[in-house]
């Protein structure tokens, strides 16, 4: 073989710090496959950091298309309306799709797959514990990409104040003007 690995290697992934980052829905959206065992479709949202210490690296926002309780069912359905919120394509999509059609309907999630790719948002990572003890990063809050932060992260090393991030926010992109043909 012409490549020789090492028994003890390191790869170089670094986990983000919790904190504010200035990231980028990218590529394709996996399509949503259903949980065997508890037969929830989910579709998967892939973001990666764009600027700062840890360019490249990834998360993900989860939404469950089919939730079986009110509670579950409101809060996907919100996650949904604050990407669009955050990428400024909202009122696009509120012409798009009048009246009362779900957050959660295969049109608006088939439109968001298509227009959110390369849209860019303010995201706050932090770190959550699950029930058998692992620490995770996790996303906690979403904001337009122009947006600045009052606090600079929570991360006990800290980035400069009013520098999240190690990041320059970009000014948030939104639609001006929509019509059929944007589709």
């Amino acid at each position: 073989m012409d490549t020789k690995g090492q028994a003890h290697s390191t790869w170089g992934f670094q986990t983000p710090e919790p904190g504010w980052y200035l990231m980028e829905f990218s590529g394709e959206f996996p399509d949503p496959k259903p949980n065997e065992e508890t037969g929830k479709i989910t579709l998967r949202i892939p973001l990666k950091i764009v600027e700062g210490d840890y360019s490249g690296s990834q998360q993900s926002v989860f939404i469950t298309l089919n939730p079986e309780k009110d509670g579950e069912l409101r809060a996907n359905k919100k996650k949904v309306a604050n990407i669009l919120a955050a990428t400024g394509l909202e009122e696009m999509f509120d012409k798009k799709f009048p009246g009362e059609i779900s957050a959660l309907d295969p049109k608006i999630i088939d439109a968001m797959k298509l227009k959110i790719p390369g849209k860019s948002i303010m995201v706050r990572l932090d770190e959550t514990k699950s029930k058998d003890g692992k620490v995770y990063l996790n996303i906690m809050e979403m904001a337009p990409s122009g947006f600045v932060p009052d606090k600079p992260n929570g991360n006990p090393k800290g980035k400069a104040a009013g520098n999240p991030g190690g990041l320059n926010p970009k000014p948030a992109q939104t639609q001006t003007e929509s019509s059929d043909s944007d589709w």
